[in-house]
């Protein structure tokens, strides 16, 4: 074939481990050109070769499975994951006890509870309920209130979970069992932090086919 100019042949958008790249080997001395697989061109780029960023930060993939970076935290804090799909965050660490060490915040009120209706197949999940669009930042959860409607079984198991995401997205931040014999009021206290203006929902399941109505509701506490 003809001579062409490296600008002027095909582009090539993907490239596999024995693809080969040209290369001018000792440019500075005695320039030769030869060549050199992609993978053995990766595997020799040392960390000093990476291009500078910020000091803290950590590389990861967002949820489009684009390289990108998570953000500096603070001092104490711990990286968390946020479930498949959301790239990780600092985070304030918990605790460590069943003392929450926040203040609740009576700004985020769900009143006696929101409707929530469990399967009607058995030990599995309604839908998720929203609770909150924006819990905002620095907020834990510091406990769970509930009542199971009269018209479920009158004995079964039960599991609440309250997630955090976007709608289909949601994934479990905590999980609560227990078991009713009629329609009865549950307080289950927590000291869940939770990711900084996100989503809060929650969802139940019972251990029969009921299709029970529950009133769900969490109190939200603020650093």
């Amino acid at each position: 074939m003809a001579d062409s100019k490296i600008t002027a042949l095909p582009e090539l958008t993907t490239v596999a481990g024995g693809d080969l790249v040209a290369i001018v080997d000792d440019p500075s001395g005695t320039p030769t050109s030869k060549k050199i697989t992609k993978a053995n061109l990766v595997k020799n780029i040392a960390v000093s070769d990476l291009a500078n960023g910020t000091d803290g930060e950590l590389i990861t993939w967002n949820s489009s499975g684009v390289a990108s970076a998570v953000p500096v935290g603070t001092a104490t804090n711990v990286l968390t994951s946020n479930g498949a799909g959301q790239a990780p965050t600092f985070q304030t660490a918990g605790g460590g006890g069943d003392i929450p060490d926040v203040l609740y915040d009576s700004t985020y009120k769900t009143g006696t509870g929101i409707d929530t209706v469990a399967s009607s197949s058995i030990d599995t999940f309604g839908s998720w309920t929203e609770l909150f669009s924006n819990i905002g930042t620095g907020k834990k959860v510091l406990g769970l209130f509930c009542k199971n409607g009269s018209g479920g079984a009158s004995k079964a198991s039960f599991e609440i979970e309250i997630g955090e995401g976007a709608v289909g997205s949601e994934s479990t931040v905590s999980r609560i069992s227990g078991y009713y014999a009629g329609s009865e009021n549950w307080q289950f206290p927590l000291n869940r932090t939770v990711t900084n203006n996100v989503r809060i929902a929650v969802r139940v399941r019972e251990g029969n086919t009921s299709g029970n109505s529950w009133k769900i509701g969490i109190l939200v506490g603020t650093a």
